[in-house]
C-alpha cells in the first residue's frame, strides 16, 4: 500500500480500496475463517498506513475505527472495542461541531454505553451518558435500548425490558451482561454459604448443572471451594452467623437479575 501519492489529505487510493473490501467484511458478518484471516490482514495493513499519516483524511480515519470496533464486537474483544472507541470519541466531537455526522455514530455510541453496563462499569456509564445531549437517550434508539436497561435494573422492574425492541446487534452484549452478573454471583456464594448443592446454584445462575463447575473455576480460586458429589463447599473465612450478610442479600437480588437476564434472551 506504499508508493500512492495523496491528494488533500484523502487516503491512497490502495488505502481506500483496502477500506471499501474491511467494510464489505464487516457488512457481510459472519465471517468464514478465510475471510477473517483477511479482515485481520486489512487491518493490520491499515494501521501501518495510519501510523505513517497515509490515512490524514477525517472520514477515512473515523471510518477505520469504526470498522474496528465492529470486528472487535464480533470477536466479543472487549479491550480492543475500547481502543478504538477511544481513538473515534475525538472525531465524533468534531464531526459535532462541523454538523456533519458519520451514519454509524448513533450505533456505537449505544454499544459503547451496552458495554460498559455490561461490564458493571457503571460511574464511566453515567459519564458519558451525561457527556451527551439531554434528549439522546428519546431520539437515538441505540442509546434508548442501554439507558431502559440501566433504568429497569435500578428500579427492579425487569418486565419492563420485554417490551423494548432489539436487534442482534445486542447479542454480544446481552452475553456480557449475563457473564458479569454470574460472576458477582459466585463472589456472592462463596462470602455467603458455607454449602449449596449444585442444583441450587444452577438455578440461580440460569444454568445447566454440568455447568456450574466451570464457573466456579473461573471465578474463584481453587482453595476457596471443594466440589463433593452433588455438593459445593466454600472455605471462605467470612461467614454468616444469625444475621444475612449484605453480600446475601445481594445474591437474592442477582437471582432477580438472572429472570431479567431470562427476559433479554427472548428478545435478541
Amino acid at each position: 500500500m506504499t508508493g500512492e501519492t495523496m491528494i488533500d489529505g484523502s487516503p491512497t487510493v490502495s488505502a481506500s480500496t483496502a477500506l471499501q473490501e474491511l467494510a464489505a467484511l464487516v457488512k457481510k458478518s459472519p465471517l468464514s475463517s478465510c475471510e477473517r484471516s483477511r479482515a485481520d490482514a486489512l487491518v493490520a495493513e491499515l494501521k501501518k498506513e495510519l501510523a505513517r499519516g497515509e490515512l490524514a483524511n477525517h472520514v477515512a480515519q473515523r471510518g477505520f475505527h469504526e470498522l474496528c470496533v465492529r470486528l472487535a464486537v464480533l470477536d466479543r474483544d472487549w479491550a480492543a472495542m475500547e481502543r478504538h472507541i477511544q481513538q473515534l470519541l475525538p472525531l465524533y466531537a468534531e464531526d459535532a461541531r462541523s454538523g456533519v455526522q458519520s451514519p454509524f455514530r448513533d450505533l456505537l455510541i449505544g454499544l459503547n454505553l451496552m458495554r460498559l453496563l455490561a461490564q458493571n462499569r457503571l460511574a464511566e456509564y453515567h459519564m458519558e451518558l451525561e457527556l451527551l445531549p439531554a434528549t439522546e437517550p428519546q431520539r437515538n434508539p441505540y442509546v434508548s435500548f442501554p439507558f431502559q436497561v440501566e433504568q429497569a435494573l435500578v428500579e427492579g422492574s425487569y418486565e419492563k425490558i420485554l417490551h423494548i425492541e432489539a436487534g442482534s446487534e445486542w447479542l454480544p452484549f446481552i452475553e456480557l451482561l449475563q457473564e458479569t452478573t454470574r460472576r458477582e454471583m459466585v463472589t456472592c456464594w462463596a462470602e455467603a454459604y458455607t454449602q449449596a448443592t449444585l442444583v441450587e446454584l444452577a438455578t440461580m445462575a440460569a444454568l445447566p448443572v454440568d455447568d456450574v463447575g466451570a464457573l466456579l473455576a473461573r471465578v474463584l480460586d481453587p482453595a476457596q471451594y471443594q466440589i463433593e458429589g452433588e455438593m459445593v463447599r466454600f472455605r471462605s473465612s467470612d461467614r454468616i452467623q444469625e444475621a444475612p450478610s449484605p453480600r446475601l442479600v445481594a445474591t437474592a437480588s442477582i437471582a432477580r437479575s438472572m429472570e431479567y437476564i431470562r427476559g433479554l434472551e427472548r428478545i435478541v
